[in-house]
């Protein structure tokens, strides 16, 4: 019900918050909100710590050192932009937050940020995932199910290979 723009982007930012604290909270630890750098220069929306010792969210901290699972979201009424990736981007670091993101829009990202996310992925191995309002639903299903809501986020990671 929130709706895309500028009006309800707080409301957008702390539902994508209770969504990741409801569905992916365990296996990750609880999601942190709007957490500023050492320089307070910059916020990020929300940190989910990874502990996991298996499965899925293992691989991930293993694979591109995902020790703290960055989202980023993005209420716009387009999909996320180059600049939404660039930005995501420039908070992941090998030895800091890890190299893995991802981007909650309400709608698909504009090619321009699918190039960029290729570009980043090929020269820096950061990977970056965008969701949208179709993911979520699915992921709440899945969850509602009884089953891994993680499963949108691998098969997002595994089609962006494939194409590579």
């Amino acid at each position: 019900s929130i709706q895309p723009g500028i009006a309800e982007w707080s409301a957008y930012q702390k539902f994508c918050f209770d969504l990741c604290s409801l569905i992916l909270s365990p296996p990750l630890a609880k999601p942190l909100y709007e957490v500023f750098n050492k320089q307070e220069n910059n916020r990020r929306d929300i940190l989910i710590p990874n502990y996991a010792t298996q499965g899925f969210w293992q691989y991930m901290r293993d694979q591109y050192r995902a020790d703290i699972v960055l989202v980023d979201s993005k209420n716009s009424a387009t999909g996320p932009k180059k600049k939404d990736l660039l930005q995501v981007s420039n908070y992941l670091k090998e030895y800091g937050l890890g190299l893995f993101g991802l981007i909650f829009g309400r709608q698909t990202e504009e090619s321009g940020a699918t190039h960029a996310r290729w570009e980043h992925w090929v020269e820096q191995r950061k990977m970056i995932i965008f969701l949208d309002d179709r993911d979520v639903r699915q992921m709440l299903t899945l969850w509602q199910n009884n089953s891994d809501p993680a499963v949108v986020i691998r098969k997002k990671i595994e089609d962006f290979r494939i194409l590579i």
